[in-house]
């Protein structure tokens, strides 16, 4: 069966707007947007260039999708994600470990406890067995970002983007 598309462009632009908005506000945080690759992701963690990993994409049981580098999807159990954002030199986890996942996909609680266990300390993601409605994301992830890009703590960001969907 055919895979529902999702709004990538609402996401990225509610992301870049609560970012922009906290840049007003002299909080300055650099944001890049980038196509979910294995490749990438292993290639950002190990050469520590980021602190956030958001991934916005679909989720099933068992695995998140990324893509394969030629617009097909490729499946990353929560091994493959463990062993991905423990890439490079173990001598120096510690410093390239992002400080947040963000996983904005249905099914993705076993894909966060696979960023939990691979030591990232704050991880957002849904219940194992539930879908994930667009809109209802959309709102949390821009009132989360807003809050976390202004300086409030992760769990103050969190208890912000719960609120913007209630």
């Amino acid at each position: 069966h055919a895979i529902q598309p999702l709004d990538f462009d609402s996401e990225r632009e509610a992301i870049a707007a609560a970012f922009d908005a906290a840049r007003r506000n002299r909080h300055g945080v650099r944001v890049r947007f980038d196509v979910a690759t294995t490749e990438r992701l292993r290639t950002y963690v190990t050469l520590a260039k980021c602190d956030i990993i958001h991934y916005a994409g679909h989720g099933h049981p068992q695995a998140l999708t990324f893509e394969d580098g030629r617009g097909g999807l490729q499946p990353v159990t929560p091994n493959g994600i463990s062993t991905l954002v423990n890439a490079g030199d173990a001598r120096h986890k510690a410093s390239r470990v992002p400080r947040l996942a963000f996983v904005a996909a249905c099914h993705s609680k076993r894909a966060a406890l696979a960023f939990v266990e691979a030591g990232v300390p704050h991880v957002i993601a849904v219940a194992l067995d539930t879908a994930l409605l667009d809109a209802a994301a959309l709102a949390f992830t821009q009132a989360f970002y807003l809050a976390l890009a202004v300086g409030d703590t992760v769990a103050n960001a969190f208890a912000a983007g719960v609120e913007a969907v209630a």
